[in-house]
């Protein structure tokens, strides 16, 4: 039984529910819950009378959370991934657990001290924060496999006094994960719900975790002055461009030389092929006439990767994307653009990419051994991007075309080659 009906909140406001009931032993139970009004968090006590310290509490989910986008994943081979995930704290690691690897009994469960475990769909969440200074076993299992049974929960035996945590339930946004180091209270602690959002590969983490938090304060400080999201991508792919422009300049200008020689070099091999120590003689004095460096433009590509790979992640996973529109017909930019043409689902946005890839791969491949790539990739590359969000696709239809602009603009600047 509850204290109240009803609760009511706003702002700072807080406020109390206490619920009271018995277990199944038939001992009295009392959860306290302390609310505010601008906050996901809920402050959670659990006091239960007549228990020894042999008696144990568990507090857990039954199910992963609701299905709130339509699907359990994403549509598309390329693209699918399970949202549907258990996320453990313990040891000091942080690790991801899907619906595969709980039904796997030879996966190693985390060990150590347990900080907080959570379950996530693909834009919200739910977790569990050990406040109590005890000792938890930690619980998990495979849905499907187990039906009846918890998903994931924490257990602990009853200490003789109140056990406290701390609850999150809300939207997978690294701005209030981070707040979530400040409790109801005031109280200050490291939490580290942050490590909810997804910054990409765990051996890449290092640098991909600091170049995505840049991005997203930045993509945030842009929508506090612009309120359209799509107008927000087309004027971050600028910015972007323009601060990758001395990285892609040197990469453009390499290639760019590099094609321009590229009939030196086919007559060199068709001269001195069956020479191979001669014919490499002759192409490194080719590239030192010409001032060309056949590496030049991988560099740089290397360079701009982890930005590249953290804007993915980004455009992604945001969830200020999700139904936010931009015009016309695409409505939700955390879903493919949709248009129904003649009966059939046509999506717009990853026709132009391609388009604007196939125009790049036009000015940048001049050999005539590689002019079936300039049709393969962006039918590839449909295929890629078909099914993904369009405010990721449509990021990299503007960054393209920005690269095609780049790229006319350098090659203006490059001198013709010397003369063999």
């Amino acid at each position: 039984s509850a204290s109240r009906s009803s609760l009511d909140l706003t702002g700072y406001e807080q406020g109390e529910l206490v619920f009271t009931g018995q277990s199944s032993a038939g001992k009295a139970v009392t959860t306290r819950m302390l609310f505010q009004g601008n906050r996901y968090r809920v402050e959670y006590t659990v006091t239960a009378e007549g228990l020894s310290t042999g008696d144990k509490i568990k507090l857990g989910w039954d199910t992963f959370p609701a299905d709130t986008e339509g699907s359990t994943g994403e549509s598309g081979g390329f693209y699918a991934f399970d949202y549907d995930q258990v996320v453990t704290s313990a040891g000091g690691e942080v690790d991801n657990w899907t619906r595969e690897s709980l039904a796997d009994p030879e996966e190693p469960r985390p060990s150590g001290r347990i900080d907080w475990i959570s379950i996530r769909g693909k834009y919200f969440m739910s977790a569990i924060v050990c406040v109590n200074d005890l000792l938890y076993d930690l619980e998990l299992h495979d849905p499907d496999a187990e039906p009846g049974r918890q998903v994931a929960a924490i257990e602990t035996q009853y200490p003789g006094e109140p056990i406290s945590f701390s609850l999150y339930i809300g939207p997978l946004s690294y701005r209030l994960l981070t707040q979530q180091d400040t409790d109801l209270y005031g109280r200050e602690s490291t939490v580290g719900l942050d490590e909810m959002v997804q910054f990409g590969w765990l051996f890449l983490r290092p640098v991909l975790k600091p170049a995505t938090i840049l991005i997203i304060h930045a993509f945030t400080a842009l929508h506090n002055a612009i309120p359209n999201y799509g107008v927000v991508i087309i004027i971050f792919s600028v910015l972007v461009k323009i601060v990758l422009f001395p990285l892609t300049r040197k990469s453009t200008e390499a290639t760019a030389k590099m094609q321009e020689i590229q009939p030196q070099i086919t007559a060199l091999r068709e001269k001195l092929g069956d020479n191979q120590q001669k014919l490499n003689t002759e192409m490194m004095k080719l590239y030192k006439d010409q001032k060309v460096n056949p590496l030049g433009g991988c560099l740089p590509l290397f360079l701009q990767a982890p930005i590249l790979f953290s804007l993915f992640n980004v455009f992604r996973n945001a969830i200020e994307l999700r139904q936010a529109g931009f015009i016309g017909w695409m409505t939700d930019l955390s879903k493919p653009d949709t248009l129904f043409i003649g009966g059939f689902d046509l999506h717009v946005l990853p026709l132009v990419m391609a388009g604007s890839m196939f125009i790049q791969q036009k000015l940048t491949m001049k050999d005539p051994k590689q002019a079936a790539l300039v049709y393969i990739m962006p039918v590839f590359m449909i295929w890629i991007f078909w099914s993904m969000s369009s405010g990721l696709v449509l990021y990299f239809t503007m960054y393209n075309l920005l690269s095609v602009l780049e790229q006319k603009a350098v090659k203006k600047t490059i001198p013709p080659p010397q003369a063999a």
